[in-house]
């Protein structure tokens, strides 16, 4: 079971693979200063993750404030953005 995942100061990632969002049992994910721009959605999936470290990303969506409040923060963030892009 995979409990730790990092990918941390190689400046090579810019999207978080969205299969991530199937490792259900993930508590840390660190893609610490790469070039990610976003995150998935699919990031809401993770209920036991109790660590994700993006710094020194420049993260548009969400924004970096909203990362720091945590993940339900993250998840309703994302929920009024789909929300405000619908017609």
């Amino acid at each position: 079971m995979l409990l730790l995942l990092g990918f941390f100061m190689n400046g090579r990632f810019k999207i978080i693979p969205e299969v991530l969002g199937k490792c259900y049992n993930l508590t840390d994910l660190n893609f610490e200063r790469n070039a990610l721009t976003f995150l998935p959605k699919e990031i809401g999936n993770l209920t036991a993750l109790k660590k994700l470290n993006v710094e020194g990303n420049n993260l548009i969506q969400p924004p970096m404030e909203v990362v720091r409040m945590g993940i339900p923060a993250m998840v309703s963030h994302s929920r009024v953005f789909v929300q405000c892009l619908l017609p």
